[in-house]
């Protein structure tokens, strides 16, 4: 009989234990599933807001918007990204803070063509365009992809030790290579 009951206090406890261990490890997957999904979120309406930004930085874009008169209108558009952007990202963190900036000097740019065109030659919005929008592109390129690596890896849950150091390593990392494989093309 001690026997029996032994047996079965033992295997009521693996129970206990097992539920508790499953329930833990449960409550992990589904921190990881929650906070990938906002991640992969956050990240699809950036590149939306980078899309909207590369789409208005360009003379041709900045004269057909004046031709439709339409300027209004694209620098609400401008505004309503940027105020986006700036609701996704804090001004906590150096990398953020760096990605909003190049936004908001892509974003004065075109606002300052939109709003004096006539005032400045194809070759001068062109040159500053091409300079901010490419500053602009260098900083969202680094960031999403950083960003990426770390979707991916805590997606398939490999625990990320250092938290945002090691996603600073991760981004300094990607420009090291960006530089010598993508700039130096350039």
């Amino acid at each position: 009989m001690n026997i029996s009951l032994l047996t079965v206090l033992v295997t009521l406890l693996l129970g206990i234990l097992g539920f508790i261990v499953n329930t833990y490890l449960q409550r992990q997957n589904n921190s990881i599933d929650v906070i990938t999904k906002n991640r992969i979120e956050r990240r699809t309406r950036t590149q939306e807001i980078m899309a909207t930004f590369i789409k208005y930085a360009d003379y041709n874009s900045i004269k057909s918007i004046i031709a439709l008169n339409k300027q209004n209108e694209t620098i609400q558009d401008l505004y309503t990204n940027y105020a986006t952007l700036r609701s996704l990202y804090t001004n906590t963190f150096t990398k953020d803070i760096e990605l909003m900036n190049k936004c908001k000097d892509l974003l004065n740019a075109i606002v300052n063509y939109l709003n004096d065109f006539e005032k400045f030659n194809k070759e001068e919005i062109d040159k500053q365009l091409n300079i901010d929008k490419q500053n602009f592109e260098y900083i969202f390129d680094l960031y999403l992809y950083t960003d990426w690596s770390r979707i991916k890896a805590e997606t398939i849950g490999k625990r990320r030790k250092g938290g945002g150091k090691k996603w600073l390593d991760d981004y300094e990392d990607a420009e090291k290579w960006y530089k010598k494989n993508i700039l130096k093309n350039n």
